[in-house]
């Protein structure tokens, strides 16, 4: 939040990286254009090797029902941190359009992992996102499925038995 002074910052907030682990998995965003929002979005991590040794950390590609699309290694000396986006990670691949889909992200040694999301149009905003170790996750997950967009269009999940459940998707 800024006063009339713009280079005065009266405060600012993120979130928390998550608890260190060796699996992680984040669902991500790379669109030239969100139509609803007429901005550029990339989704990037920070990773942090917390340890003593270095952390190589395998970075993979997966679209939204799961199937590998490609993989990156990414080596952080011990003690030291990184920051990328996914469109840098992945720079082998060619991301058209609106991508939708997941980064796993599994090391060696525990790693630290902090969700970053760049919002680019009529303003730029980066904003943090939380990432669970993959650990963690004690639910099911649900893709969702276009088109949506009405009562009648509306996805079932079938799932009411199997809560919680985590539903990925992007709202516009």
């Amino acid at each position: 939040v800024f006063n009339k002074d713009p280079e005065l910052l009266r405060s600012e907030a993120g979130v928390l990286p998550t608890a260190p682990a060796t699996l992680h998995t984040l669902y991500t965003t790379v669109s030239t254009h969100e139509p609803a929002m007429g901005t550029n979005i990339d989704t990037g991590v920070a990773i942090a090797n917390l340890s003593g040794a270095q952390a190589d950390v395998t970075a993979t590609l997966l679209d939204r029902t799961g199937v590998q699309l490609t993989q990156s290694t990414l080596r952080l000396p011990p003690n030291n941190h990184t920051a990328m986006f996914v469109s840098q990670i992945f720079n082998n691949f060619t991301f058209s359009g609106r991508f939708h889909g997941m980064v796993r992200f599994s090391s060696n040694v525990n790693v630290a992992i902090l969700g970053l999301r760049q919002t680019s149009g009529a303003s730029d905003t980066i904003s943090t996102l939380p990432v669970n170790p993959d650990s963690t996750l004690s639910r099911i997950t649900v893709y969702d499925r276009e088109p949506n967009d009405t009562r009648q269009q509306a996805q079932p999940l079938g799932l009411l038995d199997s809560l919680p459940a985590e539903i990925i998707g992007t709202m516009n």
